[in-house]
């Protein structure tokens, strides 16, 4: 079920945090006990714990106006909970009219991520088990592997000053190949460009990166 989008009745934890956070991930599948990560369409700032995860193929949600397929939902990693597999049921995938769609045998077909939208939350997840970043440097070197940091964006000096100074506030801003990183430090603002390159592991990057600007 790793990947399913499933509906969970969450209200039964007496948890208002909860109240509109019917659906969720399934994030690991132990047989009959599964945990998973709840999502919903309002919109979060990028962070380690909570991220836009874009649209769900097949995934409807029901408003006002009818059945709508929303562009944006965003998981929140500090909400998965584990379950009892008993409690939660599958979703379906619909068309805008709310058919519910079949495969060439007449079976309902269950909603899935892609394999991007399930290699995202794995990065993710990992960064966010490791710890919120603090630093700029944190930040860079947490950064998905795919990117790499634009050198000419930031001085080798500008980066040793403040790669490890605590920021005051953090921004991120995700372009298709462009990541922008906003920093405030002391009322000061800062920005970094990451772009889309070459797929390397994290620590190659982050090796590469080290060598570059001799951070020891």
């Amino acid at each position: 079920m790793k990947g399913n989008i499933i509906q969970y009745n969450f209200l039964r934890m007496d948890n208002e945090d909860f109240y509109d956070l019917d659906y969720a991930i399934v994030l690991e599948d132990r047989g009959n006990e599964l945990t998973i990560l709840p999502f919903n369409n309002k919109f979060t700032k990028d962070s380690i714990s909570s991220f836009c995860l874009g649209k769900i193929d097949g995934f409807m949600e029901i408003r006002n106006e009818g059945f709508i397929e929303n562009p944006g939902q965003y998981v929140h990693f500090e909400k998965m909970i584990d379950v009892n597999k008993n409690d939660v049921h599958l979703v379906y995938k619909q068309d805008l009219d709310g058919n519910l769609l079949k495969d060439v045998n007449g079976d309902f077909i269950p909603v899935t991520l892609s394999d991007s939208q399930n290699e995202m939350i794995s990065v993710k997840y990992e960064l966010y088990e490791e710890g919120e970043a603090k630093t700029p440097l944190g930040v860079i070197f947490k950064a998905d592997k795919s990117f790499k940091l634009d050198y000419n964006s930031i001085s080798s000096k500008e980066l040793l000053e403040l790669g490890n100074t605590k920021f005051d506030r953090y921004r991120e801003f995700n372009f298709d190949d462009e990541k922008v990183l906003l920093f405030f430090i002391d009322g000061k603002r800062y920005s970094i460009i990451m772009r889309k390159g070459h797929t390397f592991t994290r620590e190659e990057r982050n090796s590469a990166l080290a060598v570059h600007f001799n951070i020891a």
